[in-house]
């Protein structure tokens, strides 16, 4: 994966907004997206989600969560 500076700053953008929702620091934040991948999916759906308003990316990226989430428990 080699992200492109607008997908850098994407990822950075997303951490801040999911961070807020959370009532979290952007470091745990940071932390959740590794564990679940996040920010690779970020980067791979960059082109689709850009385009998204601030809740409709958020609610994505939550939805995404949860599949990874159900398929480590399938």
């Amino acid at each position: 994966m080699n992200p492109s500076e607008n997908e850098i700053l994407f990822v950075a953008f997303c951490v801040e907004m999911y961070a807020r929702r959370h009532a979290l620091a952007g470091a745990d934040a940071m932390r959740v997206f590794s564990d679940y991948g996040v920010c690779e999916f970020l980067v791979e759906s960059y082109d689709p989600l850009h385009s998204l308003d601030r809740e409709a990316i958020l609610d994505e990226i939550e939805v995404f969560m949860k599949g990874v989430n159900a398929h480590a428990y399938a």
